[in-house]
């Protein structure tokens, strides 16, 4: 992950998940974790990261980046993506839909602003596209 961001903007992302997982524990509010994997690595990590959430005591729902109503995003108050790059920099095919409809033009950039979020990539960093699809949902 250092490859992609520098440790001070690591820091930083990790201080504010923190401090989103301490407002949805203090809250009551549901943490939603979404994958995209096309192994099952990503998937694996999703549900081992929601098993972690309920054992500090918090409520949590994990999905497919598919099978979650994209429209459902802005409503959340805690999300969390793992994602894996497959391929030469592809997209796992269970979230090439959600990344599709992200791109809409008549989506504005604040269309997620309200939610607290993480993203969290797998790849082969001997790769050059190494977590390209991580980078993209994380700038979105």
């Amino acid at each position: 992950l250092l490859q992609v961001l520098g440790a001070e903007d690591l820091q930083g992302q990790y201080h504010k998940l923190v401090e989103g997982l301490t407002d949805a524990k203090e809250s009551g509010s549901s943490v939603t974790i979404l994958y995209g994997s096309e192994t099952g690595n990503a998937e694996e990590q999703a549900k081992n990261l929601l098993q972690d959430i309920r054992a500090r005591g918090m409520k949590g729902i994990v999905s497919s980046l598919d099978d979650f109503d994209v429209e459902e995003l802005p409503n959340q108050k805690v999300l969390i993506i793992v994602i894996s790059t497959c391929g030469l920099g592809e997209y796992p095919q269970n979230s090439k839909r959600t990344w599709m409809a992200l791109q809409s033009p008549d989506l504005p950039m604040t269309w997620l602003s309200g939610v607290k979020f993480a993203v969290f990539g797998l790849g082969d960093s001997t790769y050059a596209q190494f977590c390209v699809a991580a980078a993209g949902y994380d700038v979105r």
